[in-house]
């Protein structure tokens, strides 16, 4: 009966195939490499991963899973701007864990990270919509607005990631800044303010 792969030892290949490719880049690290890294040899390597490519799109599964993770509660649990900045927030913090893991997104086949990326975009679109329809944000096209955000994200990313140009965290502010002040409702406030009204009162 054949031996179920260990769910420890694919921890630590991906652990150490990640630290490769983050030392020595990925086009240079090979699966043997990795064995070795990973203390073991190449046909038990095989057994869990058929090729490197195949353990960087396991790693950028799982960055996107962590966006989902940290993005998506802030704009679903809170109210307007403050749900903008919290999804910011959690996002950028989340591109600066996995800096190496961003660089992998370039690397891999595009089918595969866009379908990613299209599933966290509609999750986003989906929450941005229903702050819309609750008052809590303007009323613009949803699809837009999501493109509008990813796209500065996406910049910031580049520009302090890549370009090595400046700050995370000073971006960070800038985007909030810029995209709340589009963004907010006029009414937002009074419209949370009546919220809380009606809490005292039921409670």
């Amino acid at each position: 009966m054949p031996r179920l792969p260990n769910p420890e030892r694919r921890a630590t290949i991906l652990h150490a195939a990640r630290a490769l490719f983050t030392e020595n880049a990925f086009t240079q690290t090979t699966m043997a490499d990795i064995a070795a890294a990973a203390e073991m040899g190449v046909g038990s390597l095989y057994v869990y991963f058929p090729t490197k490519e195949a353990i960087a799109v396991t790693l950028v599964d799982a960055y996107f899973a962590e966006l989902f993770e940290t993005i998506l509660p802030p704009l679903r649990e809170r109210h307007g701007v403050d749900a903008i900045a919290g999804a910011i927030s959690g996002g950028l913090e989340c591109a600066s864990r996995n800096q190496d893991v961003l660089g992998l997104c370039r690397l891999i086949a595009p089918s595969h990270t866009n379908q990613a990326n299209i599933q966290l975009t509609q999750a986003i679109e989906q929450a941005i919509s229903q702050q819309m329809r609750d008052g809590y944000l303007r009323q613009y096209d949803p699809t837009m607005i999501t493109q509008w955000i990813n796209g500065q994200i996406e910049w910031a990313i580049t520009r302090c990631f890549f370009d090595k140009r400046g700050d995370i965290s000073a971006y960070q502010g800038l985007l909030v800044e810029v995209i709340g002040r589009a963004l907010a409702a006029s009414d937002a406030s009074s419209h949370d303010v009546e919220e809380v009204g009606e809490a005292k009162s039921n409670g």
